[in-house]
């Protein structure tokens, strides 16, 4: 592996596209408008994604050595303290972009930042690290949503706790990795959250396109699990990485207003995320 495979390793290109999404569906319910600050927060997004994915690393590097020792640092394709200062780099750089934006997207995203650093020092051993990732995604529906001609709007709030709550459903079927014998079915009852808000708060002429959005998830959770041979085997970490496209089907059931060249954007996110999950190797190493 080299240098710059390893970095590819670690950037986990397949979280960008539902984080890209999660913003976006904030910035709309929000009110969009404000377009050319559209590009500054995903690129504060993006550092911020980048920078939690190199600190998984490199808190990790003690537990890959004995579990994953092909992980770039344990196989001595990149060095420990260059990692922490990508991961830092990377954090720096987003606390800077979101600062730029403005007072609400700076402490926002200073606590988002705050998070990432704890839920990766803590994930080891705090069990309910996944509500920590349910929050961390929350607060970039309020990232985007702090943009937006609106601000921070009560559809971009609650919208937001539905996808942070799906989130912490499909992370904690991730504590069972190394006790599948053990997994159990209640965090599918959060991955529900988002279907349940759709049809609370969609009336008159948006119900139908809720109910439409709101099929087209629950089917691909059903499919998730059956491809995870959920039912009969119990695969929790299988479970978790074919769920995870579902944030971007999540952010598009919050948008159930959207016009049409939006949504085609969210099937683009969507698939995209499958593509680089692919590519990343995701679901055949889920699956040993």
């Amino acid at each position: 592996m080299t240098t710059l495979r390893a970095i590819l390793s670690l950037c986990r290109l397949a979280l960008l596209p539902s984080v890209w999404s999660n913003c976006l569906a904030g910035w709309w319910l929000g009110g969009g408008g404000h377009t050319h600050l559209v590009p500054v927060i995903l690129t504060g997004a993006t550092l911020a994604c980048l920078g939690a994915s190199f600190l998984n690393d490199a808190f990790d590097a003690e537990y890959d050595q004995q579990h994953h020792p092909k992980r770039p640092i344990p196989a001595g394709h990149i060095a420990g303290q260059t990692v922490w200062a990508w991961a830092l780099g990377w954090l720096a750089g987003a606390a800077l972009v979101f600062l730029y934006v403005g007072k609400t997207a700076g402490t926002v995203g200073l606590v988002l930042i705050v998070l990432i650093i704890l839920q990766n020092a803590v994930h080891r051993w705090f069990q309910a690290w996944p509500c920590l990732a349910g929050i961390c995604r929350f607060l970039l529906y309020l990232l985007g949503s702090s943009i937006a001609v609106r601000g921070i709007t009560g559809w971009a709030i609650w919208s937001g706790l539905a996808l942070g709550v799906f989130v912490t459903g499909i992370n904690w079927f991730r504590n069972w990795r190394e006790h599948p014998e053990k997994a159990q079915s209640w965090p599918l009852l959060l991955t529900s959250t988002p279907v349940l808000l759709a049809f609370i708060i969609n009336a008159g002429s948006y119900r139908l396109s809720a109910c439409l959005l709101a099929l087209v998830l629950t089917v691909w959770v059903t499919f998730s699990l059956r491809r995870a041979d959920w039912f009969s085997r119990r695969k929790p970490v299988l479970a978790a990485a074919w769920l995870f496209p579902g944030i971007v089907l999540v952010d598009w059931l919050a948008l159930a207003n959207a016009p049409k060249e939006l949504s085609l954007f969210f099937i683009a996110l969507f698939l995209a995320t499958l593509f680089l999950q692919q590519v990343q190797g995701e679901f055949s190493a889920a699956s040993r």
